[in-house]
């Protein structure tokens, strides 16, 4: 039975420490924390505070925007889908009108 919180953050956590080569320890004393804490993010027992992910972020060189959405996305994972679905469709350039009668095809 998975913990409560472990989902895409706590694995995130877990995968970028040990591909980066750093224990628990370097990575709580970066975050100013214990291992322990640490040792319970990755086991999805703590949830991450939010305030500690530009923190985080560093210490895994990773993205703030990325440790952001996980965040989002295990927290709240309808509303991760509504912004992101949302997102896209803004994102994706319009059909010209030659385009469409083409089928799509170029």
């Amino acid at each position: 039975m998975p913990n409560r919180f472990e989902g895409h953050i706590s694995n995130f956590i877990r995968q970028r420490r040990l591909q980066l080569g750093l224990t628990q320890k370097d990575v709580a004393q970066i975050l100013g924390v214990t291992a322990d804490y640490i040792s319970l993010l990755e086991s999805g027992e703590r949830r991450l505070d939010l305030d500690r992910i530009p923190r985080l972020a560093d210490a895994l060189d990773a993205e703030r925007f990325d440790l952001c959405a996980s965040a989002l996305r295990d927290r709240c994972p309808q509303l991760f889908a509504e912004i992101f679905s949302s997102v896209e469709s803004v994102a994706a350039p319009p059909e010209s009108p030659q385009t469409a009668t083409q089928g799509g095809a170029a």
